[in-house]
């Protein structure tokens, strides 16, 4: 078995979210988050971990960015962790109240938390209006 970096877990995500018809937008390698998903106002930190649990108290400074500054940074747009979890070989969705681990049983499904972004967005589909024709 080979060994992913934290980038091809990013790939990996972009995807699996290209394939639900979800664009998305990488940020440069070290920034925070890794994706945005411009449509929808959100922004997602890939994470992977070969337990059943991730603790965010592991990148404090990228947990205290998204929990403080991400708003500032991106106003209107919501943090999330997108962990992938390789013995269930599954994607979970996190929001960021607390530090407390994410565990592989809490987490909102990769195809619930798309089936909820899509069905709640506000996308103003007038701003595009005639351009598309």
């Amino acid at each position: 078995m080979t060994k992913r970096s934290g980038t091809a877990y990013e790939g990996k995500a972009r995807k699996e979210l290209a394939s639900r018809g979800i664009f998305s937008v990488g940020l440069q390698p070290d920034a925070s988050p890794d994706l945005i998903l411009p449509a929808y106002k959100i922004g997602l930190e890939i994470k992977s971990t070969r337990s059943t649990k991730y603790y965010p108290s592991k990148h404090p400074d990228q947990y205290q960015y998204l929990k403080n500054q991400f708003s500032i940074d991106w106003p209107g747009f919501l943090p999330f962790l997108l962990i992938y979890f390789i013995q269930i070989h599954a994607w979970r969705v996190f929001p960021i109240p607390s530090i407390s681990p994410c565990k592989h049983a809490e987490g909102i499904l990769m195809d619930d938390f798309i089936h909820i972004i899509v069905s709640q967005s506000q996308i103003d589909f007038s701003e595009i209006e005639g351009v598309i024709e």
